[in-house]
């Protein structure tokens, strides 16, 4: 009776485990969401704009697509950036994995060391026998919205113009959404293929195969354990949505939208609901992203552990970080560290939201979105006039 009762709470069992190393973990994650959101990603975006700017462009649509891949700089400089996209997201995945490891084997993970570690391996990516999981971490991950992408990517999308182009061939269309299941699918195969290559081998090939083979017996139960990590997720969102349809109905119950409408000044008490609101969104909006990937990553570490149990699959207990000779991260410097970290993403976050909340997004909010005018079919009627607003 006992020994079925630990069979059925493994799951507990094994999740329990990864608390040693939640702080220094939490601590990355704050570091790693601050680089490429405050850093990385407004590069990147300047850098875009500036080689759009050099092509004398504004845009990228249908009509100049190919225009701009025939353009050896832009290609040259889109390589460099996907890779180094796929570079920064396999650091968070190893960074989460080891730490989940070495809490299992009881060890105790300090974050410098662990930064070194996940920088050092994830650049294995760049072998030859790797450059598939670029392809699957950049593009394939983000592509099927399984959940599974790295907060960095999570919004990269197909283009507008590209699926309006596919929905208006049925062909294509089908033979788009086909090619979506048959990813899914993949993407399922290969739930384990960063647990392989962070604790065994650093070889995407092998990595594949083994989680392909691991998962081959066990599809739906991976399937359940994946999808109740993403139900506690959903809730999270709800939650979050009905305190934030709290706050504006709170705001709706003062004058601050008329009075910011009409530019009169705001009374101290709409400005204090203007700061809750901005305030609210960026701390829920940061704690979400934060704990969405290791959340997920501990359902399918504690998968992947009860797993090579059951096919006797020997991962090494060795040591993958080894700890300073002089710790500088002790558990008080780790809690300010993580208050201070925090603090800095929920200012700038709340910042930007109180400073886009002005007439224009309050008229928004009051009375939907007004179309002032349509680019349309200019053969039919010139763009952005009375004519094409009426059609």
């Amino acid at each position: 009776m006992k020994d079925g009762k630990n069979k059925k709470n493994w799951l507990l069992t094994e999740l329990r485990r990864y608390r040693l190393n939640l702080m220094p973990l939490l601590i990355f994650e704050c570091l790693y969401y601050f680089i490429g959101s405050l850093i990385i990603m407004p590069v990147t975006k300047f850098l875009f704009n500036a080689l759009l700017s050099a092509l004398n462009l504004n845009f990228v649509d249908q009509s100049n697509f190919f225009q701009v891949l025939k353009n050896p700089i832009v290609v040259a400089v889109s390589i460099v950036i996907l890779l180094f996209f796929a570079y920064y997201i396999l650091v968070e995945y190893v960074a989460i994995i080891t730490c989940y490891n070495e809490s299992r084997n009881g060890r105790r993970v300090y974050l410098w060391p662990l930064i070194r570690f996940a920088t050092k391996r994830s650049l294995q990516i760049a072998l030859p026998r790797n450059w598939l999981m670029i392809l699957y971490v950049i593009i394939v991950i983000p592509f099927t919205n399984f959940g599974l992408a790295s907060n960095f990517v999570q919004d990269l999308s197909v283009p507008d113009f590209i699926m309006d182009y596919i929905n208006a061939n049925p062909y294509y269309f089908t033979g788009f959404w086909v090619l979506v299941v048959f990813l899914i699918l993949k993407v399922i195969q290969f739930f384990f293929v960063f647990h392989f290559f962070t604790l065994d081998k650093p070889d995407y090939p092998k990595a594949s195969a083994s989680s392909k083979k691991m998962i081959r017996h066990r599809y739906w139960r991976t399937i359940g354990i994946y999808i109740v990590v993403a139900l506690i997720l959903a809730l999270i969102f709800v939650v979050l949505g009905l305190l934030l349809v709290l706050l504006v109905t709170l705001i709706g119950k003062t004058a601050m939208v008329q009075n910011l409408i009409a530019g009169n000044n705001l009374k101290f008490r709409s400005l204090l609901l203007l700061g809750a609101m901005a305030a609210f969104l960026s701390i829920g909006g940061t704690i979400v992203s934060i704990i969405n990937m290791p959340l997920i990553l501990a359902g399918l570490s504690a998968c992947f552990y009860h797993n090579c149990q059951l096919d006797q699959i020997a991962i090494s207990d060795s040591p993958l970080v080894l700890p300073p000779e002089k710790p500088f991260w002790i558990r008080r410097r780790q809690i300010l560290g993580l208050i201070i970290v925090l603090a800095a993403l929920i200012s700038f976050k709340t910042i930007s939201l109180s400073a886009i909340y002005n007439a224009d997004s309050s008229a928004i909010l009051s009375q939907g979105t007004l179309v002032a005018g349509h680019r349309g079919d200019s053969t039919d009627t010139p763009e952005n006039t009375a004519a094409a607003k009426s059609r």
